[in-house]
C-alpha cells in the first residue's frame, strides 16, 4: 500500500546558532537601519566630526600650561642662554610681551631653574667684596685698591637693587689717594646709575636713603658729593641735596598741618555720628599753625629796691691852732686874751665812705615751640532733609547752637585769638555708592577651574542628550516597526522550483498541514491532498527521488 510504502524523509539536523550578546545584536541592528537609509549615514557623519572637534578644542583648552616666570623682575639673566638651555632641554617656554621675562610651564618651572643652575646660567648680580677673596700673593696695592673699590661697587650696588622701583643699579666711586705727605686731601665722591621698572619712580625719601646709604658707606665723603641718576639722565639728587633745607622742611610742616585738621575733624565726627548720623553732616577744619621758632631772653631790674652789697669808709678828726692873718709886721703881734681862747677851742672832723649797691635783675629766656596752633576754623554742613527713620526732625536755631558749643568745647575754639565755627543747613545729594571694580566673576581663579574640567563634561552629557540620543531613538523606532508582507493572490503568486520551473499556487495549497501540526494531521492532509491533487503529488515525489539520485 502507499501508506506503508512511503518513507518520511530524514529530517536534517538543526544549525546550531551562535548566541550574540544584546548590545551587539543592537548595534548589529542599527547597522542594518543605517545601511539602509542614506540620510542617517550623513547625519552620524556630521555629528562624529562635530564631536570630534569639540573634543579636541576642550583637550586643547584644558591641556593649556599655566605659564610663571622663570626668575624674579630683579635677576638679570642673559635672556639668549636662558633660551638655548631650555631648547636644549626641550622645556616649553614664552617671553613676556611686557617685561620680557622667560616664563615656563608651572610644572617643570624647577626643573628648568634646576637646569640652568648646572648649565651655570646665573644671574648678572654686580659682584660684591668675595671679590677679594682669591688674592693672589705678590699682588700689588694698586691691584688691591682697585679690587676693594670694584668690590666696595658691587655691595652698594646690590643694596640699592633691593629696593623695590629699581631694576639694576651701577656704582662709581673716586676714591683719592691717602698720603701721609699732602696736607690737603683730596674729597671721595660717588656717583649712582638706577635702571628703574616702567611705572615706577624714586620718591624723595629713597633718594635721601640712597644719599645716605652711598656717603656712609665711604669714609669722610660728603652728602653733597654723591650723585643720582636715573635711566632717563635725570639728576634726581638735586632736588633732595639743594632744596633739603626747604622742600624737605615745608613737606613736613604740610605733613604735620594736616594731621592737625585731621585731628580736629576726627573729634567733631566722633562726636556728632551718634547725634546725626554719618550720613547727615559733613565736618573741616582749616588750622593756622606757626612754625616759627622764637627765642627771648628777658633782663629786668628793679631800681626801687637796691640792696647793699658792700661798703667801705674812712673818717678824720683833727684840732689846735693853725696859722692865720697875713705874712707881715701886723701877723706878728701877739693876739689878745679873747681871741685867744676861741682859738684854743676849735677842732677838725674829715669823713670819706664808699658803699656798693647790688640792683635787683631778672634774666629769662622764652622759645616759642615750632607746631603751635595759632587759629582754627571749622566748618560744618547739616543735612536740611534728613533721615526720617532716624527720628531727627528739623534743625531749629536752638538745636544748631548747642550743636556749636558742643563743638566749640571738644575743638577748643578760642575767639579771642580768631578761632572761628559756622554752622549750616543744606539738602544733601544722595550719595550713590561705587563698588569697587574687580574680577569678573567668569576670570576668577575658582570658576576657571570648575569650568575647565566641567565644561568636558557638561559638553558630553549635551552632546549624549540632543545629538546621539535623538538620533538612536529614531532608529530604534525605525527596526521595532513590524515588517508588512504584502498579500499574495493565486493569480500573481509565482514560485520556482530547484530547476526553475514556475510553480503555480491554487486552492490546494490550502490543504496543506499547517507547520506545527502533529503527525496523524500531517498524514490526514497528505491524504487528502494525494486524492484532490495527485498530479501535484506525484511532481513532489519525483523532486525527492532526483534530489537523493
Amino acid at each position: 500500500m502507499a501508506e506503508s510504502d512511503t518513507k518520511a524523509a530524514p529530517e536534517p539536523a538543526p544549525e546550531e546558532k551562535e548566541v550574540k550578546p544584546a548590545w551587539r545584536e543592537a548595534l548589529d541592528r542599527a547597522n542594518r537601519v543605517v545601511k539602509k537609509n542614506r540620510r542617517y549615514q550623513v547625519v552620524l557623519m556630521v555629528l562624529f566630526a562635530v564631536s570630534v572637534a569639540l573634543m579636541s578644542v576642550f583637550w586643547l583648552w584644558s591641556q593649556s600650561p599655566d605659564y610663571q616666570p622663570l626668575y624674579g623682575n630683579q635677576e638679570l639673566y642673559d635672556v639668549a642662554s636662558v633660551v638655548n638651555v631650555l631648547d636644549q632641554n626641550n622645556i616649553a617656554y614664552k617671553i613676556h610681551p611686557a617685561s620680557g621675562q622667560v616664563m615656563v610651564d608651572v610644572g617643570r618651572l624647577s626643573d628648568a631653574r634646576m637646569q640652568l643652575a648646572v648649565s651655570g646660567v646665573q644671574a648678572r648680580m654686580p659682584e660684591g667684596l668675595e671679590t677679594l677673596d682669591g688674592q693672589e700673593i705678590g699682588t700689588s696695592q694698586f691691584v688691591e685698591n682697585v679690587r676693594y673699590r670694584r668690590g666696595l661697587e658691587g655691595e652698594l650696588a646690590q643694596t640699592i637693587i633691593s629696593l623695590k622701583p629699581v631694576r639694576n643699579a651701577r656704582i662709581h666711586l673716586a676714591l683719592p689717594k691717602q698720603s701721609s705727605f699732602i696736607r690737603k686731601q683730596g674729597k671721595p665722591s660717588a656717583s649712582v646709575f638706577v635702571d628703574l621698572f616702567p611705572g615706577y619712580r624714586l620718591s624723595n625719601e629713597q633718594i635721601e636713603g640712597i644719599v645716605n646709604l652711598v656717603a656712609a658707606s665711604v669714609a669722610n665723603m660728603n652728602r653733597s658729593d654723591v650723585s643720582v641718576i636715573d635711566q632717563s639722565g635725570k639728576l634726581l639728587s638735586s632736588d633732595v641735596l639743594l632744596g633739603n633745607s626747604v622742600l624737605s622742611e615745608a613737606s613736613k610742616q604740610l605733613d604735620f598741618k594736616r594731621q592737625v585738621e585731621a585731628h580736629f575733624q576726627q573729634r567733631i565726627s566722633a562726636l556728632l555720628e551718634p547725634l546725626v548720623g554719618a550720613a547727615n553732616f559733613r565736618a573741616q577744619v582749616s588750622a593756622n599753625v606757626d612754625f616759627e621758632q622764637v627765642v627771648q631772653t628777658v633782663e629786668q631790674y628793679d631800681p626801687g629796691a637796691p640792696v647793699l652789697r658792700s661798703e667801705q669808709g674812712r673818717e678824720v678828726a683833727t684840732s689846735g691852732l693853725g696859722a692865720r692873718g697875713i705874712p707881715g709886721a701886723l701877723s706878728n703881734q701877739p693876739p689878745n686874751e679873747e681871741g685867744q681862747a676861741e682859738e684854743e677851742q676849735s677842732s677838725n672832723i674829715q669823713s670819706e665812705f664808699v658803699r656798693n649797691y647790688e640792683v635787683d635783675k631778672v634774666i629769662r629766656q622764652v622759645a616759642n615751640h615750632q607746631g603751635r596752633v595759632q587759629k582754627l576754623s571749622v566748618a560744618v554742613v547739616l543735612n536740611e532733609q534728613p533721615d526720617e527713620a532716624l527720628g531727627i526732625g528739623d534743625w531749629d536755631q536752638a538745636r544748631i547752637a548747642t550743636i556749636q558749643q558742643m563743638i566749640i568745647d571738644a575743638t577748643g575754639i578760642d575767639q579771642a585769638r580768631g578761632d572761628q565755627i559756622s554752622i549750616h543747613t543744606a539738602p544733601f545729594v544722595p550719595v550713590t555708592h561705587v563698588e569697587p571694580v574687580g574680577l569678573a566673576w567668569w576670570q576668577q581663579p575658582q570658576v576657571l577651574y570648575f569650568v575647565k574640567y566641567g565644561c568636558g563634561t557638561l559638553l558630553g552629557i549635551l552632546v549624549i542628550m540632543f545629538l546621539l540620543r535623538p538620533m538612536m531613538k529614531q532608529i530604534t523606532l525605525k527596526m521595532n516597526e513590524p515588517e508588512v508582507i504584502p498579500q499574495i493572490t493565486q493569480e500573481t503568486e509565482t514560485q520556482f522550483d530547484e530547476k526553475g520551473r514556475k510553480v503555480i499556487f491554487d486552492d490546494t495549497f490550502d490543504l496543506l498541514p499547517p507547520e506545527l501540526a502533529d503527525f496523524e494531521t500531517q498524514v490526514t492532509q497528505m491524504r487528502e491532498l494525494s486524492t484532490k491533487a495527485p498530479a501535484r503529488v506525484a511532481q513532489v515525489i519525483k523532486l525527492w527521488m532526483n534530489s537523493y539520485e
